[in-house]
């Protein structure tokens, strides 16, 4: 039997999020009796789809987007049936490698995934490194999926226009992996991906705590924020990363991470931009 810890409920924001918003990351696991982990390496915590929604409920989140965390490697099932039971406030982001079925991947694209993610930072699991998105990215086309990008800001950077060739929208996880404990916003791979980042070419999802060096205050992460959003506003979004699997130890509080966002985002048009519209647009809700 599998056991993990549990989260402790998050305090409330101190003001209310525009109607509409998103979380656009976060991973769910369990019950383990019936989604038990396939790779018993990785880490777990107890965070089933009925936690996830009692804390979308305490944010005021109408909406979210899931993604297949490593302890499952490639198997959905958990997914799936988190998508059938949200009545379409959740989107998905899967993990298939260049393997999967034609069919199967249009079951995905039925139920409600909208991407598939490259990872080459956890090593739990079977990740699928950037490599095999020129395989999956035709077929990805034609179901109109994203992919989304989990490496370092330089690793991104080398690779970033061949990705673009592809022709297929693409997402860079947790802030590109930018922050004080590593560079600075002079830093030359972040103002590359910054220069790049104005023309449009691709999405940003703001993940400021992963990249701290002080959590719980993540204050030192502000710079990074604001240059991002600065660059190109319409191509931001944000994401929780509820349960906080790279903090089990001590958890950040989902309350006070959307606080800093808030606080970091003062133009309400811009606040909307990052959690209603643009996720909207990017995972057609």
């Amino acid at each position: 039997m599998v056991t993990a810890p549990v989260l402790a409920a998050p305090s409330r924001p101190r003001h209310p999020l525009p109607a509409g918003a998103c979380d656009c990351h976060a991973h769910l696991f369990g019950p383990f009796e019936r989604f038990p982990p396939i790779d018993l390496k990785a880490k777990t915590i107890f965070a089933p789809f009925e936690a996830y929604q009692a804390m979308l409920d305490r944010m005021g989140f109408a909406r979210a987007v899931i993604v297949q965390p490593a302890a499952y490697d490639q198997n959905h099932h958990l997914m799936l049936n988190a998508l059938d039971r949200s009545n379409g406030r959740f989107r998905a982001v899967g993990v298939k490698d260049p393997t999967v079925s034609d069919a199967e991947l249009a079951n995905m694209n039925e139920r409600g995934f909208r991407g598939l993610r490259f990872n080459e930072l956890v090593t739990a699991g079977e990740p699928v490194a950037l490599s095999a998105l020129e395989r999956l990215a035709p077929r990805m086309r034609e179901l109109g999926w994203h992919a989304q990008l989990y490496a370092l800001c330089e690793r991104i950077v080398d690779v970033l226009p061949k990705l673009l060739s592809f022709r297929i929208p693409l997402v860079i996880d947790h802030c590109a992996r930018v922050g004080p404990s590593e560079r600075t916003t002079n830093d030359l791979a972040f103002r590359s991906l910054v220069n790049r980042f104005k023309d449009g070419e691709f999405w940003i999802k703001l993940t400021a705590y992963r990249n701290s060096k002080t959590p719980p205050n993540i204050d030192d992460m502000r710079s990074f924020h604001e240059a991002l959003v600065h660059a190109n506003p319409d191509r931001v979004i944000w994401g929780s990363d509820w349960p906080y699997l790279s903090m089990l130890g001590n958890p950040p509080d989902t309350g006070r991470l959307v606080d800093y966002l808030i606080d970091w985002t003062p133009e309400e048009a811009v606040l909307r931009k990052i959690l209603v519209d643009n996720p909207a647009k990017l995972y057609g809700f």
